[in-house]
């Protein structure tokens, strides 16, 4: 059971909140539990209650918040515990998940004195109590994050490279070797019986908390401590978020994923508006323009991710892609690379039932692609790969060799530039696979064109690429005089991105080697 309250405006804004919680209106009914709390704050229950919407809303680290204040207010409050295990779960906490439900059971009534609604919750509660207890003892492979130890890895290549084109002056300093310092800060240390990775700790960051205590802190502590102390507070707890969003999506854990980053987002934008004329100096780097893009992408790739494994939300994905290349327009000195807005354009012609609807969609896509490798360095593996399925969506489309035969082309020059980096990385099996593919491809078109037994205004494509495949394997076989049919039903062949090494190490570089001062 949980208190309650003799506040009449806070009971009022309270009834209010559950309305519009169940009306689905989750981030209405938040801020009307907030003007409850602001009312009555030793209810536990408005506590609890703004602990459920958060949930709703995927805020898992405000949710975790809310719902540890309404325990402390009544310690036998079970559905407090029971949203608090949630949240835990839902973050990939697992034994603070398994202590929260089992004190959310343990503030059950004997098991013959459960009310129906008590039996429901006690099913919820044992349930994921199974889940954190499974997930303990879960091994876990994350093969994108293992870090080979040898001279072949990319950013050692990157590393030798460096002298040649800092004197050819492609680089303006030695800002990638000051990432890497600050990477091999990090070490391992096992907390709790779990493995984590620790760096430079003595900052006074928020260890507990989600960006809305941050928001209510940061500014308190501004007034009585200066930017001395709330600079590196803050930078770290942005940075820690990243990291560990980048880490539990290596883990696959993408919904916690997602909400990390989103976290450090709903940060970085706030604190750029609320401190705008704050010098960088006084206020760090991470509020900078070119740091949010950085943190954007890493989010966007994470939500495709997401997608891919859940099937989220299509539209959220196109949403941010496009918000990022509007930001772009007139771009400081980077700029945004749209292959997830291409990445979307494919999901849309795969969903579709019109033939002509998909056809211009994985023209759409193509384009988008094209422009995404051109903006990317042409060392960069993502410039070929970019290219890659810019050919693919023209082959899907059935698109002209006089289009296709200069991407795959393109394809073949570039790719000894990328491989004098990226030769061994961890994408390079399956991108030497489909190397051949594209080589094959040209020689074979290029030769019929030649001899006059095709025109480039026919089309072509590798034999038996079925675009309706689930998987994101193609069929590598030797290209006939024919285009692959194309099934009625548009397709697209489910391409999961990963997330770009060159992106994290950016983020990571910046993240850990800036505003400490």
């Amino acid at each position: 059971m949980a208190p309650g309250s003799s506040n009449a405006n806070a009971e009022l804004l309270k009834a209010e909140g559950n309305a519009l919680h169940q009306a689905r209106k989750y981030k209405e009914a938040y801020a009307k539990y907030s003007e409850a709390i602001k009312q009555d704050p030793k209810n536990a229950v408005l506590w609890a209650n703004r602990a459920a919407s958060a949930l709703s809303m995927k805020k898992y680290l405000d949710a975790c918040t809310d719902a540890e204040k309404a325990t402390q207010l009544d310690p036998k409050y079970t559905k407090a515990w029971g949203r608090q295990g949630t949240a835990y779960l839902s973050l990939g906490s697992w034994p603070k998940s398994v202590s929260a439900f089992q004190k959310a059971l343990d503030c059950l009534p004997a098991t013959g004195e459960l009310s129906k609604a008590d039996q429901v919750l006690k099913a919820q509660f044992e349930d994921g109590l199974k889940k954190a207890q499974a997930n303990i003892g879960r091994e876990f492979t994350p093969d994108h994050v293992r870090i080979p130890n040898d001279s072949n890895v990319p950013w050692k290549r990157a590393m030798a490279l460096e002298p040649t084109l800092i004197a050819q002056r492609q680089m303006k300093s030695s800002e990638f070797q000051e990432g890497i310092d600050g990477m091999n800060e990090l070490h391992t240390k096992v907390i709790r019986g779990q493995k984590a990775m620790v760096g430079r700790t003595g900052t006074n960051a928020w260890a507990e908390g989600g960006p809305r205590m941050v928001q209510e802190e940061a500014p308190k502590r501004l007034k009585t401590s200066g930017w001395g102390a709330v600079r590196p507070a803050i930078t770290t707890t942005v940075r820690g978020w990243i990291m560990r969003g980048f880490l539990t999506a290596s883990f696959q854990i993408q919904g916690a994923a997602a909400e990390f980053v989103s976290d450090a987002l709903q940060i970085l934008q706030w604190g750029a508006r609320v401190w705008k004329n704050v010098p960088k100096e006084e206020r760090g780097v991470i509020f900078e323009t070119t740091f949010i893009r950085g943190v954007k992408r890493l989010y966007l790739n994470i939500l495709v991710e997401t997608y891919t494994e859940n099937k989220g939300d299509l539209e959220a994905i196109a949403k941010v892609a496009r918000e990022m290349i509007d930001e772009d327009q007139a771009p400081p000195q980077g700029e945004v690379d749209p292959g997830n807005l291409a990445w979307y354009y494919l999901q849309k012609a795969r969903a579709t039932s019109d033939y002509d609807e998909g056809t211009e969609l994985c023209k759409e896509s193509a384009a988008h692609y094209y422009k995404g490798a051109i903006l990317s360095p042409k060392d960069d593996e993502k410039h070929v790969s970019f290219l890659k399925v810019c050919l693919d969506a023209h082959w899907y489309a059935g698109s002209p060799l006089k289009v296709t035969l200069p991407i795959a082309s393109k394809i073949r020059e570039s790719i000894q530039e990328v491989k004098k980096i990226w030769e061994y990385s961890a994408d390079s099996k399956a991108r030497d696979v489909w190397m051949d593919q594209v080589i094959s491809f040209e020689n074979h078109f290029k030769a019929e064109v030649e001899a006059g037994r095709m025109s480039l205004e026919a089309s072509g494509g590798p034999e038996g690429m079925d675009i309706s495949s689930e998987t994101n394997v193609y069929c590598f076989h030797k290209p006939t005089t024919v285009c692959a049919p194309i099934p009625t039903r548009m397709a697209h062949v489910q391409l999961r991105p990963v997330i770009e090494m060159s992106a994290i190490l950016h983020v990571v570089s910046e993240a850990l080697n800036s505003g400490f001062n």
